[in-house]
């Protein structure tokens, strides 16, 4: 039971969009307890969905392929104007531009040597030289046996509520939650 709330917790539902300030990202759930760490890092399903946002870590990407284990994965890749910039030194110090095509670039590095794990990649930017980057990536593989979905959507003006929009849950989720429970 517990490992189904957490599953929720760590999952997206496509059709909604995300907001913001609220995310639910596998890292900050493994801080909650002992209890939900144990359960979390033995359910490789809840790993093989990689996101590569503004936000992501190498180390982010590490841990995702450590914990997926053996699993198909399924790598998003999220640039869009909406997204609040990061906040590391770095991004105030250069063009978040170029900064955004370094994270694709470092996690796709990361992700290359487990290609053939890869079942479905999808694109969305609102950035054409991080399609590029991408896209160079992907095509750059010599085989992807596991490949069964590949997407690729460059735009400048994405609908908020269309199913392309970037997706997190909120914390807590509507399911875990009584009327009484406060949101936070």
């Amino acid at each position: 039971k517990d490992a189904q709330r957490l599953r929720l917790l760590s999952s997206g539902n496509p059709l909604v969009p995300r907001p913001q300030p609220f995310t639910t990202p596998l890292s900050t759930l493994l801080l909650v307890c002992q209890h939900w760490y144990a359960i979390l890092v033995q359910d490789p399903e809840l790993w093989r969905h990689i996101d590569i946002t503004p936000h992501t870590t190498p180390e982010s990407v590490q841990q995702s392929l450590i914990h997926s284990r053996d699993r198909p994965l399924s790598i998003s890749c999220l640039f869009l104007s909406s997204y609040p910039r990061p906040l590391s030194t770095e991004a105030t110090t250069t063009p978040h531009l170029n900064v955004y095509v370094d994270i694709v670039n470092k996690a796709f590095d990361i992700l290359a040597p487990v290609a053939d794990r890869w079942e479905t990649v999808r694109v969305f930017v609102d950035y054409p030289e991080i399609l590029l980057a991408a896209a160079g990536h992907i095509f750059g593989m010599p085989v992807l046996p596991q490949m069964r979905s590949l997407t690729l959507v460059l735009t400048d003006d994405l609908v908020p509520l269309s199913p392309y929009h970037p997706v997190h849950t909120l914390i807590p989720p509507t399911q875990l939650v009584t009327p009484s429970t406060p949101v936070l």
